[in-house]
């Protein structure tokens, strides 16, 4: 989670660095309204067509091999922790066990490519907001005459927001990476029973996930009921946006 951060957050700093600095460049010039092209109101949105294009094709040429590193160190790790702890609640039966190991089978290369779609869409909807919000911002800064002072505290007001977008993302999308190659996991080494496990990470929990659900267990192949009335009506940990709940495997040897 904090390579993907990091790696997100370089993207998003280079973007917004490079348009605070080309905005700057184009006040500091003053162009004047003798024409159309010369007016700072013109040159503007030239830059700002021009940095949109730009990021926008960096952001998705970046995206998917960023994105691909992620699953692979993530379903690494994910297979390293699932083989330990088996190993550490089983001791010396574990040799027994033939567990399926960070392999990727047909099932597990579709739920990746979900994933890689998913982060990728996200990756990509940083620049699309970025650019909506500082258009607005030099719009309204040459409308009321503020002039530079004005955009630059917006412009790094939007770049703070931008970053934790990149970071709000990366964390989410660590999290139901995570949980999704171990649920794959549990499928693949016949695991039928996991336990639902609270995180208190979260600076709003969710009260049903905390008080309903923590501890419980539930069957592989049908996940944990959903609240009364919302969608998915089974639920995951991990699988709705900013859950930081986790799954423990459940070894049920008379079943």
């Amino acid at each position: 989670m904090s390579w993907y951060v990091k790696e997100l957050k370089k993207l998003t700093k280079r973007m917004t660095k490079e348009c605070l600095e080309r905005l700057t460049e184009v006040y500091k010039q003053g162009y004047t309204q003798i024409s159309l092209d010369e007016s700072i109101s013109s040159q503007a949105r030239i830059a700002l067509n021009e940095l949109n294009r730009k990021y926008s094709d960096k952001f998705s040429e970046e995206a998917k091999e960023l994105v691909q590193k992620l699953l692979t160190k993530t379903n690494k790790y994910s297979s390293w922790q699932f083989t330990k702890s088996l190993k550490d609640m089983l001791g010396d039966k574990a040799s027994g066990f033939s567990l399926a190991g960070s392999a990727i089978t047909p099932e597990k290369s579709e739920i990746m490519k979900a994933l890689l779609f998913e982060n990728v869409s996200l990756i990509k909807s940083i620049p699309d907001e970025y650019f909506k919000q500082i258009t607005g911002a030099v719009a309204r800064s040459i409308e009321n005459g503020e002039g530079l002072k004005s955009l630059t505290q917006q412009l790094k007001e939007f770049g703070a927001k931008s970053d934790r977008r990149a970071e709000l993302i990366a964390q989410d999308q660590t999290r139901k990476a995570y949980n999704s190659i171990n649920l794959r996991n549990f499928q693949d080494n016949n695991i039928k029973k996991f336990k639902w496990l609270h995180s208190g990470g979260s600076r709003e929990p969710r009260e049903y996930h905390k008080n309903v659900l923590d501890g419980q267990v539930f069957y592989v192949e049908e996940g944990a009921p959903n609240e009364k009335g919302k969608k998915p009506e089974f639920i995951y940990p991990g699988q709705l946006p900013y859950c930081h709940c986790v799954m423990a495997a459940v070894l049920d040897f008379e079943d």
